[in-house]
């Protein structure tokens, strides 16, 4: 009896495992299909070129920034891939643990 109720429990338990594994698997890939379609749809489109009309109407101090970061004349950025590290811990007392990120933005005007 308690052979069995172990076998069984064996069985719930990698029953268990393989759900997490495989659901994990299933997310990382429409996550990379996603990502791919994304920035696919960007390279059909042709960026644009910002011009100094284009910063005319901005505040002075952002028109200035932009200038000074040599701006004007450069694609429009529609798509960010963001990657990101670092530790955290859930608890004052819990040894830090690693974490990484990885996020898409596509920005349409």
């Amino acid at each position: 009896m308690i052979k069995s109720a172990l076998i069984v429990l064996g069985i719930i338990v990698i029953l268990l495992a393989s759900t997490a594994v495989l659901g994990g698997v299933a997310f990382t890939k429409r996550t990379r299909n996603e990502a791919k379609e994304l920035f696919k749809e960007s390279d059909m489109t042709k960026p644009k070129v910002i011009t100094e009309e284009d910063v005319q109407n901005l505040p002075e101090p952002v028109q200035r920034y932009l200038r000074y970061t040599q701006i004007i004349g450069k694609e429009e950025i529609n798509t960010v891939r963001l990657k990101q590290g670092g530790y955290f811990r859930m608890k004052e007392d819990q040894k830090w643990m690693p974490i990484t990120a990885e996020q898409y933005f596509r920005a349409v005007f």
